[in-house]
């Protein structure tokens, strides 16, 4: 009975900030109207991470990628990531994934730094992160790319967040500069104590003025 009446409870809470959810949903339509894509794309992922101790977070991910108007399969990625906590609102970390695709496998490196200020709010969360990237595929040279991230979330209950955010991609090689603009607005369900699932639509404004929608759902189970 006492878990009908907190799923009741977050059911009105959520009704709440319903108007918030057809702005988000306004915003989004219109921009993706006014920017004709050239695809849309769609990637799932599973993950699975735990904690080492009070400092160390190791995590084991998925990802399934489909393109062509999310019609045809694109390519499966196995990543790894290994994060640090520094202080109370500092990460370190490294990522890494290895592409399987038709063309030639890539294996993709990522060095990050992540900042959480502390807030006085309990609801609102502001975060940047940097991050190093080298691609590396075979018989190319590799790829270095310098990304900056800012994250804005909003914690409606225990159950339910929404977020934004955005992050600059720059080329360090080859063609010096500007790559890509990525930008994402998406929801966070905590189904249970060890569960969490998060869905998300990405617009990617690439190089060359190429645009692509993307569809994400991503599960994550946590280990405690």
């Amino acid at each position: 009975m006492r878990n009908w009446t907190q799923t009741a409870k977050n059911i009105h809470q959520v009704k709440r900030f319903k108007p918030i959810l057809m702005v988000l949903a306004f915003l989004f339509q219109g921009y993706s109207s006014a920017h004709v894509l050239d695809d849309w794309t769609a990637r799932s992922s599973a993950s699975m991470k735990t904690q080492i101790g009070n400092h160390w977070t190791v995590a084991g991910t998925y990802y399934l990628y489909l393109h062509d108007n999310i019609s045809r399969y694109d390519r499966s990625v196995l990543g790894g990531d290994i994060k640090y906590q520094v202080n109370s609102w500092m990460k370190v970390g490294f990522n890494y994934r290895w592409g399987i695709q038709k063309a030639a496998d890539y294996h993709d490196l990522r060095y990050y730094l992540y900042m959480e200020p502390k807030l006085k709010s309990d609801r609102w969360r502001f975060s940047f992160q940097t991050t190093l990237q080298q691609k590396l595929e075979k018989g190319e040279a590799s790829d270095y790319f310098w990304r900056n991230k800012v994250k804005g979330a909003y914690k409606i209950s225990k159950v339910l967040k929404l977020y934004a955010f955005t992050e600059n991609y720059l080329r360090l090689n080859k063609s010096f500069g500007y790559y890509t603009q990525k930008s994402a607005v998406g929801s966070s369900f905590h189904i249970k104590k060890e569960s969490d699932l998060e869905i998300q639509f990405t617009h990617l404004n690439k190089i060359k003025h190429k645009n692509y929608g993307r569809l994400e759902i991503n599960y994550i189970y946590t280990f405690r």
